[in-house]
């Protein structure tokens, strides 16, 4: 009976460096690939994170910092709402100035409405979580505005209000309106969309952020009060 003993068995020198050869490119070869793929998920990582950033500031960015940043928009929007001939007589809604407003009154008008939500706002997010922090109700609504701010000297450019103001007097009579009056208009409302859009998106995202709300009946709560804080705002002020 012939015996073979595989612990004197072994390959010939050839091959033998053939196969190492051959595993160590394989091992450089997956080596390779993974560096490539944790690469990308490093790069997408950061990419989400960014998104979030700008549609959640509140979660990243210091709470004195952000109060800092709107504060000084907010006074910017002082100017800006004068330049333009506007008030913020609501979070959401601009009203045209009075010929003898001056902008201690748009000082008056536009802080009284800030004020209004932010103490609505406050007790609706004390009620649905009595952790919620003012500073935190306070960034959400100036931080909210910036993106409207950031428009309102545009609207308030005399091409612009002359259409508007145009517009307004030939209500009565559509037939009046001229065509690129209603195109201004138009064009500067589309334009607009996007930067009311991101600033319902930075309202909501702060007052979640706050309250940690995740239930759907408190988010329509949280719509209706806004709805209604809006419209309560714009009436009385």
């Amino acid at each position: 009976m012939i015996r073979t003993s595989f612990s004197t068995f072994s390959f010939p020198a050839g091959a033998s460096k053939k196969w190492l050869n051959k595993r160590n490119c394989l091992i450089r070869q997956c080596g390779t690939k993974w560096m490539i793929l944790s690469r990308k998920s490093k790069n997408f990582k950061t990419k989400t994170m960014n998104w979030k950033t700008i549609f959640n500031p509140f979660g990243k960015f210091n709470d004195i910092h952000l109060l800092v940043v709107g504060i000084i928009f907010f006074i910017l929007n002082i100017f800006g709402c004068y330049y333009a001939g506007n008030v913020n007589d609501s979070i959401f809604h601009l009203s045209r100035l009075e010929d003898n407003q001056t902008i201690w009154d748009v000082l008056k008008i536009n802080s009284s409405s800030t004020i209004f939500a932010i103490i609505v706002l406050f007790i609706l997010a004390f009620l649905l979580n009595n952790k919620t922090r003012i500073i935190d109700i306070i960034n959400t609504v100036l931080i909210s505005a910036i993106p409207l701010i950031i428009i309102m000297p545009i609207s308030g450019m005399s091409f612009l209000k002359n259409a508007t103001q145009s517009i307004t007097k030939s209500v009565a009579d559509p037939s009046q309106i001229e065509t690129i009056n209603l195109i201004l208009v138009t064009a500067f409302a589309l334009a607009s969309l996007p930067f009311m859009i991101y600033s319902f998106v930075l309202y909501y995202n702060g007052f979640q952020t706050a309250t940690n709300i995740k239930k759907w009946q408190h988010i329509v709560l949280f719509a209706v009060v806004s709805l209604i804080l809006t419209i309560v705002s714009q009436t009385i002020l």
